[in-house]
């Protein structure tokens, strides 16, 4: 009897201990990570929402020139709240394949809600990072695609690398992000839109971002010599009504996190916060430039 209780509470114990393993699991997640500069919750999906209706159309045309079609394969990396999943997963239909993969669940979950409304069931959901993604495991992908995400990762070089490994022969990397400094080359910007800037700087050099990758994109690419062919182009927008909101949603949403990183004090911030929402709201700021420079990378793999 003693030993037949000892045994049970030896595989309580087990499973218990394998349970708690498995919850404390390394991955990097931008849920847990204080690093990320963006939210991840409802709010900081809507904020997402409203930045995909400011930059898909040009996202649509560069997926159209990557030869985007029907029954293709192609991976929606750092997928966000899903909105170009979606697209993604309309565009290569019932015999396609989409995968999309995000280091936060809730980020996930979003896309995962955004998907089941739409009716779609050609997509499969990935909650972790793709540094720890065996490429192996999934079948050969047409197209990797991935918009504003390098410019959150520590090694966007080995990113790059990894992401050409998910590809077929001849399968293609189109990669969108921003080169930040571009504002403060603006003559007539506002200083403290400059100022906001110099702050998300500042975090990332501290935390070991690059938000000026968007300028080197294609130099990391052919140096990778993994493609074939690298084109690049970029993008500049003027200011719209829609981009004043997402900026003023933006100021709101970064006050946390450039607090607690020690780059301004909450007063220093609430003052700032308060000029921009002004600034934001005077017809005279439609005159400015408040959105950086954007690259577009389509890589041909090898």
């Amino acid at each position: 009897m003693f030993i037949r209780s000892l045994t049970i509470i030896s595989r309580i114990l087990c499973f218990i201990s394998l349970t708690f393993l498995t919850a404390c699991a390394p991955m990097i997640n931008k849920q847990n990570s204080p690093e990320y500069i963006l939210r991840t919750d409802s709010k900081g999906a809507s904020n997402l929402d409203l930045q995909h209706e400011i930059f898909k159309h040009e996202s649509f045309t560069q997926l159209k020139k990557a030869g985007l079609s029907k029954g293709m394969v192609v991976w929606d990396i750092g997928c966000g709240s899903g909105v170009m999943t979606e697209y993604l997963a309309e565009m290569v239909g019932n015999t396609g394949q989409v995968y999309a993969i995000d280091a936060s669940e809730d980020q996930i979950q979003a896309t995962k809600n955004r998907i089941e409304a739409a009716g779609y069931k050609n997509v499969t959901f990935i909650v972790g990072d793709i540094n720890n993604l065996d490429s192996n495991a999934y079948n050969k992908a047409d197209i990797v695609y991935a918009r504003f995400l390098l410019m959150h990762v520590n090694d966007p070089t080995k990113v790059i690398k990894l992401m050409a490994s998910l590809l077929k022969p001849n399968g293609v990397l189109s990669l969108q992000e921003s080169t930040m400094t571009t504002i403060q080359d603006e003559k007539n910007n506002n200083p403290d839109i400059n100022k906001l800037y110099d702050l998300m700087m500042a975090y990332g050099v501290k935390k070991g971002f690059d938000y000026n990758i968007g300028s080197k994109l294609s130099t990391i690419c052919n140096k990778s010599h993994l493609f074939s062919t690298v084109q690049h182009y970029t993008k500049n927008y003027n200011t719209t009504d829609h981009i004043k909101h997402l900026i003023s949603l933006r100021v709101d949403e970064l006050e946390d996190k450039l607090v607690t990183a020690n780059l301004i004090s909450e007063d220093q911030y609430k003052s700032l916060q308060k000029r921009l929402h002004s600034f934001l709201k005077d017809k005279k700021s439609d005159q400015c430039i408040i959105v950086p420079e954007q690259s577009h990378v389509l890589c041909i793999k090898e």
